[in-house]
């Protein structure tokens, strides 16, 4: 039985508005270098928190902070002190320094010091339920690869929440003395690191020998 392979490209990727496809819209190009995307919106209104959507939102992040603890703390433990299983310890420690300064804000603009203790042990008890799918034998390879997709997804939604809080501190709607700019750093050399051990372990994850 032959082993599938992947079929050519018998004409070259083109943009939805003619010319070659080079892996960025024309749109994006011209949203990208217009000014406006680095300038605060001007209004005559001054503004102020809503706290019922920014403790929302931040509850959000929360609720998504504990299933991807839940998952790291997992696989650290599975890989023991591999170099791997060691990153991913360090970065479930991170994360929950994260949920202590996010809960610290949940708290000033909620007032009820309990509202976070409530979220994460309900979230915490549903995702503690959750059971690992029967693998094979070779699927486990699979598994740790698209574990470490989806974690890259969260660690994403991780640096959008640090680059909107810093945008309204920029704005002058929160009042905060934080250091967005380190957190959003921190997020992204994690990123990087992700990264590179998904990438490491994509060939055997998504292939067979032969």
């Amino acid at each position: 039985m032959r082993s599938p392979t992947t079929p050519p490209l018998t004409s070259p990727i083109t943009s939805p508005i003619g010319g070659p496809y080079n892996g960025v819209s024309e749109y994006a190009s011209r949203f990208l270098a217009s000014e406006s995307t680095t300038q605060p919106i001007e209004t005559s209104t001054v503004r102020t928190v809503d706290r019922i959507s920014l403790v929302t939102y931040l509850n959000d992040h929360l609720a998504a902070s504990v299933a991807a603890l839940q998952l790291l703390d997992r696989l650290s433990k599975s890989h023991g002190q591999s170099p791997l299983g060691g990153t991913l310890a360090e970065f479930a420690w991170d994360i929950r320094r994260e949920q202590r300064i996010v809960g610290r804000i949940v708290d000033a603009f909620d007032g009820g010091p309990s509202l976070v203790k409530r979220v994460l042990a309900s979230i915490g008890e549903v995702v503690s339920r959750v059971k690992m799918r029967k693998l094979r034998s070779g699927d486990f390879n699979l598994q740790l690869f698209e574990a470490l997709e989806l974690l890259s997804i969260g660690f994403y939604g991780r640096q959008s929440l640090w680059r909107t809080l810093e945008r309204l501190k920029r704005d002058g709607i929160l009042r905060l003395d934080l250091d967005f700019p380190m957190h959003i750093r921190g997020v992204e050399q994690q990123l990087v690191v992700m990264r590179t051990f998904r990438l490491d372990i994509a060939t055997s994850a998504l292939s067979v020998a032969g």
